[in-house]
Order: structure tokens, then C-alpha cells, then sequence
């Protein structure tokens, strides 16, 4: 079995196995999306920091700091994790056909 999921980026993603297999799985990427997203903006943070406090001057830290800048736009150039969103429910509409003579569907062979 085979399920394809919308995203509220409009875009199609596909899992492999029955639905409470693409609920897990769902899951398990969204928390490692999150736990990503969190490493790397505790990273920019102290990265900032440390630039901030020891990018000026001539000092064995100024290079540290100015290495850490380099790792900070590399990482920046690289691309960064995008925050997981909550995903707004879909609510599909179905109009009343009325009633349908017999037969709805036939088959012939």
C-alpha cells in the first residue's frame, strides 16, 4: 500500500505502507525536522554570541570569531531547516446527488 500526502506547501510526498505505518513515519520526520531546526538555531545563537562578543580586535579570539562567522555563513549559504508547521486541516464538501436511478455502475465483459 501506498499513501500520498499534500502538504500545505503544495507539494506530494509519498509513503510506503498502510496508514497507521504513514502516521508513524509522518511523525517520526516531523520530530526529527523539529529536533534539527532546534540544533541549528541554538547554534546561530551561540555562534552570534560569540561573534558579537570577541569579533573585534587582535586577540586569539577575534580569529575564533571570525572562523565561527565563516561556519555561521556556510551554514546560512547551505541552507537551513525550515520550521515544521502545523498543518491546517483539509475539509472537503460533497454535494447531495439526489437520487440515481439503478444502475449506479455496471460492468460488462
Amino acid at each position: 500500500t501506498h499513501t500520498i500526502h499534500f502538504t500545505n506547501k503544495r507539494k506530494l510526498e509519498y509513503y510506503d505502507g498502510n496508514y497507521d505505518q504513514f502516521v508513524k513515519t509522518k511523525g517520526e520526520k516531523e520530530e526529527n525536522q523539529m529536533k534539527q531546526y532546534n540544533w541549528e538555531q541554538d547554534q546561530l545563537k551561540s555562534m552570534k554570541e560569540y561573534v558579537a562578543r570577541f569579533g573585534h580586535g587582535t586577540s586569539k579570539n577575534a580569529k575564533q570569531a571570525q572562523s565561527k562567522q565563516k561556519v555561521l555563513d556556510k551554514m546560512v549559504r547551505g541552507g537551513l531547516t525550515a520550521k515544521p508547521e502545523v498543518e491546517k486541516p483539509m475539509n472537503f464538501k460533497f454535494p447531495d446527488p439526489g437520487h440515481l436511478p439503478p444502475p449506479v455502475l455496471a460492468f460488462h465483459d
